[in-house]
C-alpha cells in the first residue's frame, strides 16, 4: 500500500481568461515507495512517459497495458504525489488534440 500524506496542490493557469485555478489534495510520500508500490503485484504499472518542468518538478506516467490501469505521479526530490489514477486507458496510435473532454470518455 502507498503511504498517505495530504498535501494541498494547485494547478495555476494564467491564460486564457476563462481558465480557472484548481485546488485539490494529493496523496504524497517517498517517491521510491510510490514507484515500488506501483510496480508491485497489485498494480503492475511501469513508467511510460516522463517530463520535467521549469520549476524542477518532474512528472511520470505509469501504465499497465494489460489492465489499462494508469497513475500520474508528480515529484520533487524524494517526495512524490499521486495526482491522478484510473483503471481505463487507451493507447493513442495517431494522437490529436481533442476538441472536447467527451473525446476521451470511451
Amino acid at each position: 500500500m502507498l503511504p498517505e500524506l495530504a498535501l494541498s496542490g494547485m494547478l495555476l493557469v494564467q491564460q486564457p481568461s476563462n481558465w480557472v485555478r484548481l485546488t485539490r489534495s494529493f496523496v504524497c510520500g517517498p517517491f521510491e515507495d510510490i514507484v515500488k508500490g506501483l510496480a508491485g503485484e497489485e498494480f503492475n504499472e511501469n513508467p511510460l512517459w516522463m517530463g520535467r518542468s521549469n520549476e524542477n518538478t518532474s512528472m511520470v506516467l505509469f501504465t499497465n497495458p494489460k489492465t489499462g490501469g494508469w497513475t500520474a505521479v508528480m515529484y520533487t526530490g524524494n517526495v512524490g504525489c499521486v495526482i491522478g489514477a484510473g483503471s481505463t486507458s487507451t493507447p493513442l496510435t495517431n494522437p490529436q488534440i481533442p476538441q472536447t473532454p467527451a473525446v476521451l470518455s470511451h
